[in-house]
């Protein structure tokens, strides 16, 4: 007897703590806003995407394509004007040294354009890069054999302000790549 009296004293004096109601929606713990919370948070992590795409796309592929473009032009209005000239190239230990600069700047930029517009992990987007040389060298052979050849290759590539003109191109042509490149493969 005595213990079941001490049992219902621990009954009543728990039950004080703890009730046993059942817990109704008004004393319910909620999140009221735990819908726009979430998309905050989404909305949060989309900025954030964002401005990492526009930040690449200014100071990665724009520099990037800049030099890509202009290395290719310059290096195949160089080829063009020599054989137009019928002068061979004179090969020395300088000359050596300025092609390999030229070699890594073109490497750096390639794959600085091919990252600022897209990612390493997509490898068909390395068609970005292969567009701006391939612009760049259809270009170059374009103006190196027109009818006042050698002139206008010579302004180009002594005078910059010829040469800025051609750029739009070079940023126009790898964006509808991309653009090309993202499109579903059901549609093409």
């Amino acid at each position: 007897m005595k213990k079941v009296k001490i049992e219902e004293k621990f009954e009543q004096r728990f039950n004080a703590f703890f009730d046993e109601e059942e817990v109704s929606n008004e004393t319910a713990l909620n999140f009221t806003n735990a819908d726009s919370i979430i998309q905050e948070n989404e909305l949060f992590s989309n900025k954030y995407i964002l401005i990492w795409k526009i930040f690449k796309q200014v100071f990665l592929f724009l520099p990037s394509a800049f030099l890509l473009f202009y290395i290719t032009l310059g290096f195949t209005l160089a080829i063009v004007e020599f054989y137009a000239r019928g002068f061979g190239i004179l090969l020395g230990f300088q000359f050596f040294l300025q092609l390999l600069f030229i070699f890594a700047l073109e490497t750096l930029s390639f794959f600085g354009t091919w990252f600022g517009l897209s990612s390493f992990t997509k490898k068909s987007d390395i068609a970005i890069p292969i567009s701006i040389i391939s612009v760049a060298v259809l270009l170059g052979i374009i103006i190196g054999f027109t009818t006042d050849m050698l002139t206008l290759a010579r302004q180009i590539s002594n005078d910059f302000r010829y040469a800025i003109c051609l750029f739009p191109i070079a940023l126009i042509v790898p964006n509808l790549v991309k653009m090309w490149l993202d499109q579903p493969k059901e549609n093409l």
